[in-house]
């Protein structure tokens, strides 16, 4: 978004009893300043997470993702064996690259790794959004025929 911090808000707009509607707007914290060589290659290098990284599993053929996975540690990683202790994985995206219509952050707590936890879930999240489906995958038949001699 160019470096722009807003103030967090869930809804965009209220209606009333009455029916009015109370239009909620963004407000702008801050603003991060830097050269735009370098927002290029922040944006390059998340959408390359997602096309050939560690964020690969919210790939969506059609669609630019670009995100970041990331792992929080819960506890040594000799207690990694034990499902409770595993430690927590996230996947922060947005989707629309070029001009973004939605950004997820997606914690799975003791989830292990931000790529094959969060990041799946950022994958349907946008193909609801969006309202993307994807091919059924057609398993058939292989039908082995022996074929005469007779017309070679």
């Amino acid at each position: 978004n160019g470096g722009y911090l807003y103030k967090p808000y869930v809804v965009k707009r209220i209606r009333t009893l009455d029916g009015k509607i109370i239009e909620i707007d963004p407000q702008i914290e801050k603003k991060l300043t830097l050269d735009q060589q370098h927002w290029n290659w922040i944006k390059e290098g998340l959408l390359e997470v997602v096309k050939i990284g560690t964020g690969r599993a919210a790939f969506i053929p059609g669609l630019n993702v670009a995100g970041k996975t990331g792992t929080a540690q819960v506890v040594s990683l000799a207690f990694k064996k034990i499902k409770a202790l595993e430690h927590h994985a996230w996947f922060v995206s947005y989707a629309g690259y070029s001009d973004p219509e939605i950004v997820s952050a997606i914690l799975v707590e003791h989830g292990g790794h931000g790529g094959s936890a969060a990041a799946p879930l950022a994958r349907e999240l946008y193909k609801s959004f969006f309202g993307i489906k994807e091919p059924e995958k057609i398993i058939s038949e292989t039908k082995e025929e022996t074929l005469s001699d007779e017309n070679q």
